[in-house]
């Protein structure tokens, strides 16, 4: 399944015997002898608190500036590569379904959290002094519990890892209020930008059209066009078809699936059709892609 990234990576997969991995960040990269991290998240969740960072986060296809004191969720459906100078600290937190199962922590507490568990838009909390103080102690705790080992260490890391998240619940609930309040003059539209980001996010493989959601939302396509390229300088057909393409892009690294069966999982009855699509957007075909990924973005931000 995973025969299509870098071999050190897949050895490295391999050999995470351990549900859950705590580890300072300029540890992990040195173990790479490189300043490139492709995160192990397919099977894991993966958490990189960033307390001083230069360089790039590619999360799903999109590149995002790393930032100092900013903490990362990377499902484990997502795409992630960090690309981070020498001088970055921070920690690296990876678990799996495993861990939540043996701490008694279950997959349903990430879904109550909601945004540890979103596979669209990867989540990004910043962290000001107050909370980092918070958050250092606990991550601190993790690690000494994951290199000491006894009856009590799934209880006590689902204990930490609970306390963790819960914190950055806590940032996160309060970036989403300094958002409403700053979008206030306009909070109808950004009610409608969010609901049809979830829809697309639950939807995509069956609906294809930008009128089988705006059905959903009780709006017209016109309206729901204006309103999503007003806000997010996009069409929602172009949103649509990022969203299917983003996971087509996801099953070509991850799996071994042929272009067929992966258009026939997204929906489409023609395979033509979706090889047509996919090379329009992508500029190459989905067997390109396949193969030369993990060259072209090495290239493009080491």
């Amino acid at each position: 399944m995973l025969q299509h990234l870098p071999n050190t990576f897949v050895q490295r997969i391999e050999n995470l015997l351990k549900p859950m991995i705590v580890k300072p960040l300029q540890e992990v990269l040195e173990e790479e002898k490189e300043p490139t991290l492709t995160l192990p998240t397919h099977d894991y969740y993966g958490i990189v608190w960033l307390q001083k960072a230069k360089g790039n986060y590619v999360i799903d296809f999109e590149n995002y500036p790393l930032q100092s004191q900013t903490i990362y969720f990377v499902h484990p459906k997502q795409v992630a590569h960090l690309f981070a100078e020498e001088t970055t600290q921070g920690y690296w937190l990876l678990f799996n379904d495993d861990f939540l199962v043996q701490s008694k922590l279950y997959i349903d507490f990430l879904h109550r959290l909601g945004f540890v568990y979103r596979t669209e838009d990867p989540v990004i909390l910043q962290v000001n002094e107050e909370m980092a103080a918070m958050l250092q102690p606990v991550v601190e705790a993790l690690q000494y519990e994951t290199t000491h080992v006894d009856e009590f260490t799934y209880e006590v890391t689902g204990a930490l890892v609970k306390l963790f998240l819960m914190i950055c619940k806590r940032i996160h609930t309060h970036q989403e209020n300094t958002l409403l309040y700053t979008v206030s003059a306009n909070i109808r539209a950004f009610h409608i930008v969010r609901e049809f980001k979830q829809l697309v996010g639950k939807y995509f493989q069956d609906k294809h059209k930008v009128g089988e959601y705006a059905a959903l939302m009780n709006l017209t396509p016109a309206h729901l066009n204006e309103i999503i390229k007003q806000e997010t300088g996009t069409t929602p057909k172009d949103y649509i078809i990022k969203r299917i393409m983003t996971e087509a892009k996801r099953l070509a690294l991850f799996t071994d699936t042929s272009a067929k069966d992966v258009a026939a999982l997204l929906g489409f009855e023609d395979p033509a059709h979706f090889s047509k699509l996919f090379k329009n957007t992508e500029t190459i075909s989905f067997s390109e892609f396949r193969a030369n990924y993990l060259e072209e973005v090495q290239k493009k931000y080491s």
